[in-house]
């Protein structure tokens, strides 16, 4: 629980410099595209949680199975309705600064299994 704790607090802080880099140079793409991209991957990463717990407390193999199509639907949908709308709404340059966006989990992933292969690193030289 510690790591999802982390994962979100690095996310939030990712989604805060995109956020001010943004801002900063009046690059609408970024505000709209990759801001909106994190918050609606922080918001699927929530669920995700929040399902997988319900899921590990069920008694019953056949409810937990339907629970984790559900979550996985659920999440899938709201990429969907995500990336539809900006296609609506707006150009194919926010549509994909927004798909960047989605990607941030695996980007803060990558990060942390990073650091943490050079912490060992480190300990291995002492």
């Amino acid at each position: 629980m510690d790591d999802i704790k982390k994962l979100f607090k690095r996310m939030i802080i990712t989604t805060i410099i995109f956020l001010v880099f943004g801002i900063i140079t009046k690059n609408l793409h970024i505000i709209i595209g990759f801001v909106s991209g994190c918050i609606i991957s922080i918001l699927s990463l929530y669920i995700l949680s929040v399902d997988v717990k319900a899921i590990a407390y069920s008694k019953d193999v056949k409810i937990a199975k339907r629970m984790a199509i559900l979550s996985y639907l659920k999440r899938y949908v709201l990429y969907m309705v995500y990336l539809a709308s900006i296609l609506y709404f707006f150009d194919f340059k926010y549509f994909f600064s927004g798909v960047i966006g989605l990607f941030i989990v695996r980007f803060n992933i990558y990060l942390i299994v990073l650091e943490e292969k050079i912490k060992k690193l480190k300990k291995n030289r002492k």
